[in-house]
């Protein structure tokens, strides 16, 4: 199975509540649920060191859904 990872450094705001980064380089997975598309696990998501850490204040307001979509055009296969 081949492996993924982002391709450029990322900036977004996630469900409009924080704002997010996630590095080039980071791994990311495919995601058939839900919309599809590729998402990044939490614990590779990086937040201002003014807003708290961890899966659970990102999600304090859903804990339903656990994904963070991101642009297909920022991922390629991994090398090596």
């Amino acid at each position: 199975m081949p492996k993924f990872v982002t391709t450029r450094d990322l900036e977004f705001m996630f469900q409009g509540l924080h704002h997010c980064r996630v590095k080039a380089g980071t791994p990311v997975r495919w995601q058939s649920g839900g919309t599809g598309g590729y998402v990044v696990e939490p614990a590779h998501v990086e937040l201002p060191p003014t807003q708290a850490r961890g899966r659970g204040t990102l999600w304090a307001h859903d804990t339903h859904y656990h994904f963070i979509w991101i642009e297909s055009d920022a991922v390629a296969e991994a090398e090596g």
